[in-house]
């Protein structure tokens, strides 16, 4: 039970640290759009692309198809907090700059809430913005500083549901020694999530040791909330011989 509340605690603290952190993103390129997209992929699933849509097990948690989140059994409580590093080098004809970073690139847990029904839940980031750009500009006799910062993210807090609704079994005898078992299991899930986080954007335009001209600065904040759905179906089919 200790453990338990251990895993919830870490949890709740996660949370607030995705809600409050500041960006993990050290790129220029996350100047656009939302940001630098965080692709989260599971340890089990990592180079399989798409196909770990059909993978269910009671050792691991599959958020790829909520559907899966059934096949986990009255005895089994699973948690996952995966940490990524990234080493950032960017030049150009000039100049170069190297940057490391550590971020966390998600937590996760699952339990069942009774037999053949089972759900997991968790925090991922979806994208991160971080970046700080100085230009320099000569304009007649005037020298114009030109500054881009940005910093946030987007985060995501998940639920996964996912119920067995349907088992049939076929036995098939071969002959007097040896029977065969068709299994056939049906499962349906349902995954709802909660996008939330903030995206802050300043810029400034300034002339050095210049009283006579306007400065311009500039302060952009969006906010995200929202909520977001999906369905899955997972079919499995299995032969047991005895």
């Amino acid at each position: 039970m200790r453990y338990k509340i251990f895993i919830y605690t870490l949890a709740l603290q996660l949370i607030s640290f995705f809600a409050q952190s500041q960006s993990f993103s050290l790129s220029p390129y996350s100047k656009f759009g939302i940001g630098d997209l965080s692709y989260t992929t599971y340890q089990p699933s990592l180079g399989m692309g798409y196909s770990s849509i059909a993978q269910r097990s009671n050792r691991y948690i599959n958020d790829a198809n909520p559907a899966s989140a059934s096949e986990i059994d009255t005895m089994t409580f699973l948690s996952e907090i995966s940490l990524m590093g990234r080493n950032h080098q960017i030049k150009n004809s000039t100049t170069s700059k190297a940057t490391t970073n550590t971020d966390i690139s998600y937590f996760a847990m699952a339990f069942p809430i009774m037999k053949k029904w089972g759900v997991n839940l968790g925090l991922s980031p979806i994208s991160n913005v971080g970046y700080n750009i100085s230009e320099n500009k000569n304009i007649d006799t005037l020298t114009l500083t030109n500054v881009y910062k940005g910093d946030g993210g987007i985060n995501e807090v998940f639920l996964n549901n996912g119920v067995q609704i349907l088992t049939l079994l076929k036995n098939n005898k071969i002959n007097d020694n040896l029977q065969k078992t068709f299994i056939h299991h049906l499962s349906i899930g349902i995954r709802a999530s909660y996008v939330f986080g903030s995206l802050d954007r300043y810029s400034t335009a300034t002339f050095k040791n210049e009283s006579n001209v306007f400065d311009l600065y500039k302060t952009e904040r969006l906010l995200i909330s929202d909520f977001t759905y999906k369905t899955g179906l997972q079919y499995q089919y299995t032969i047991q011989e005895g």
